[in-house]
């Protein structure tokens, strides 16, 4: 024990005398917490300060005018949905000015709106298999992060798109349903009406027949006296020729 006690004290005099062992040792003690305090803010709620990450968007929908749903731009809502959204640095451009964004690492992401988008749910309600889909690209050069964050970006979009697309479908089959059934309300109003007054002019006619009906018997009714009147007649003609 004693050993120790004495190898400890020359080494705290070594310690004192050498500055550039206390410089290193300070360095071994400060260092790593430093190193973990500054991970630990740069990580700190990463979801909530991403304004400044650069995420471009190109809408190049052309929108669609379909015979039941009308004219419809569902690219253009998104758009628009997205200016009010501040979860990232959306950046609205071309899509050429979008791709070279990406490769030139002005922006981490790319998300492009095809100009099919706004065709495809109509037609869904047309019977067609076709959903609408986003093109989505992501610059994983720039920081191994950022691809992760801009993921969460994009499923924000997707959350959007989503959201738009069954409110703008909705909207669209109830505005439809409704015309569809005014039409044929006034198809069936019209049609009672027709048929209100065929049957009116059926009650006429069937009077009209009745009527006529009832003279023929009446005129039927006097044939047999006048038969016999007529024969009365031809006897008297013929007992006169006789005398």
């Amino acid at each position: 024990m004693r050993n120790v006690l004495q190898i400890l004290r020359r080494d705290l005099k070594r310690l004192v005398t050498v500055p550039a062992a206390w410089v290193i040792m300070i360095g071994i003690i400060i260092i790593p917490p430093l190193y973990a305090w500054f991970n630990i803010y740069g990580f700190w709620n990463p979801y909530g300060n991403t304004q400044g990450i650069k995420v471009a968007v190109a809408n190049v929908d052309k929108g669609t005018d379909n015979a039941l749903l009308g004219k419809m731009n569902l690219g253009d809502q998104i758009e628009d949905t997205l200016k009010d959204n501040d979860q990232l640095g959306w950046e609205f451009m071309g899509k050429a000015e979008a791709m070279e964004a990406i490769q030139s690492g002005d922006c981490y992401a790319a998300i492009i709106i095809p100009s099919n988008f706004s065709e495809d749910p109509a037609n869904v309600v047309t019977d067609s298999k076709n959903r609408p889909t986003l093109e989505y690209y992501v610059n994983e050069k720039s920081s191994p992060i950022s691809p992760k964050i801009t993921d969460q970006g994009a499923t924000t979009v997707d959350r959007t798109v989503n959201n738009t697309f069954v409110s703008t479908v909705s909207e669209v089959l109830t505005k439809a349903v409704n015309s569809a059934n005014g039409t044929i309300n006034g198809k069936t109003n019209s049609f009672v009406n027709e048929t209100t007054a065929e049957l009116d002019k059926t009650q006429k006619n069937v009077n009209l027949i009745r009527s006529t009906i009832e003279d023929l018997d009446a005129q039927l009714a006097n044939v047999p006296q006048q038969t016999q009147s007529a024969r009365q007649a031809m006897n008297d003609v013929q007992l006169a020729a006789a005398s």
